[in-house]
């Protein structure tokens, strides 16, 4: 007979590294549900760790179980029991991935089972009245809308798409589709931005699920259209609170102050697919005198080629260079021996990757996911606690093998 398989997620506030959390959490409820008569199985133990070389790090640490049953219920009242055994400490919890609903959790008062044998679980519907394919106007400020499209509307996320389009008032109806399909001349208005509100996730479980969007800033504009007509390579998928939406929306149509990196990233795609990183350049121009205006031609051209090389077309050089392939030698060597990129979720550094190995790739120097063979030109892109020993070590790299660093975000040279 066959029998449904559901995902179940079980988060432990512990500074316990992953394997004293096997022995001590998933060993034990692994054997009290094959005891039960092979109610299910733990399928993966995972943790997230802070690390002082990670300020970056906003979790508290955590140790996540995640299990496949056949019967939520039940297996959540046995994984109580076996939390409770083996003094879980306050604010562990069980979670149904399926419903997105807490079945039983451990407090300060003691084991809580929230999941009762009668009790329905039942799968959510659309939290948000909005048909898919809906255009929506947005007020990122009192005084601009822009407009928004509904690509999915679930029960535990929205799916949105941006059109390259703000002003004072909403357009008329009739011009809606027009403004939508409109091909972005920006990179902020090229991917999707999910707002999600989801409780229980495969890497976490919250007590609160995060706020919904506020209906104050939308207006239904009446007008459905289908998906895009145009593909591109830079589209991206950012998951943004509704806070971070309106604060993205405000910088990338100017409507704020933004710093140079994030106009750099939500105008042309620099520093990364998502969301704004530092990036360093590099070149060797051989006897060639350049200029920070050069470095930054060479940025944006890098970028855009992944998503609008049509509407800007920005040559690069071709060949790679032996002054390049040293700098990337010893680029590497420096962050194999300092091994600053070992951070994060993970307490093993080798399962980190550092930032060398990003640049590196058959000999020549890469970035954006595509090998950078324009003349020993490279745009390295990395995590903003990387950047300061980076950018230093590089910048005296650069002198010695005769090549030139740019900083983007300051737009000075720095070798």
């Amino acid at each position: 007979m066959f029998l449904p398989v559901y995902h179940l997620t079980v988060v432990i506030p512990t500074e316990e590294s992953t394997e004293d959390a096997r022995r001590q959490f998933a060993d034990p409820i692994d054997r009290a549900l094959a005891t039960a008569g092979r109610l299910g199985r733990v399928t993966d133990v995972t943790g997230w760790f802070n690390s002082r070389d990670s300020p970056t790090t906003r979790r508290p640490p955590q140790v996540c179980l995640r299990l496949d049953v056949t019967d939520r219920k039940l297996a959540a009242r046995l994984i109580l029991a076996e939390l409770t055994a083996a003094d879980a400490p306050a604010g562990s919890r069980v979670g149904d991935f399926l419903s997105d609903t807490i079945l039983a959790r451990v407090t300060a008062a003691g084991p809580e089972l929230l999941a009762r044998p009668g009790d329905r679980l039942p799968v959510p519907g659309p939290r948000l009245p909005w048909q898919e394919g809906e255009v929506l106007g947005y007020r990122p400020t009192a005084n601009h809308w822009t407009l928004l499209t509904v690509r999915y509307n679930r029960s535990t996320f929205v799916w949105l798409s941006v059109a390259d389009w703000c002003g004072p008032d909403l357009p008329p109806a009739g011009a809606v589709a027009d403004l939508v399909h409109r091909r972005p001349t920006r990179s902020a208005c090229t991917g999707h931005y999910i707002l999600e509100y989801r409780r229980v996730q495969s890497d976490g479980v919250t007590v609160d699920p995060p706020p919904l969007p506020s209906g104050r800033r939308f207006a239904r504009t009446g007008v459905t259209v289908p998906d895009r007509p145009y593909t591109s390579g830079g589209m991206f998928l950012m998951g943004v609170t509704p806070r971070e939406l309106a604060r993205t929306l405000r910088e990338a149509f100017g409507l704020v102050p933004a710093d140079p990196l994030t106009r750099l990233h939500h105008d042309h795609g620099v520093g990364w697919s998502d969301r704004p990183r530092p990036v360093l350049a590099v070149w060797d121009a051989g006897r060639r005198v350049v200029t920070p205006a050069d470095f930054r031609r060479l940025v944006v051209a890098q970028a855009r080629g992944d998503w609008a090389a049509d509407l800007d077309p920005l040559p690069l050089p071709t060949l790679s260079t032996p002054r390049s392939r040293r700098f990337a030698d010893r680029l590497i060597a420096w962050d194999r021996q300092t091994d600053r990129w070992s951070v994060g979720w993970t307490p093993h550094p080798h399962a980190a990757q550092p930032v060398g190995d990003r640049l590196r790739r058959v000999g020549t120097l890469w970035g954006g996911g595509r090998p950078l063979t324009a003349g020993g030109f490279a745009a390295l892109t990395m995590e903003p606690h990387e950047f300061p020993a980076a950018a230093h070590a590089a910048a005296e790299i650069g002198r010695a093998c005769g090549v030139t660093v740019y900083d983007p975000q300051d737009h000075r040279l720095i070798s």
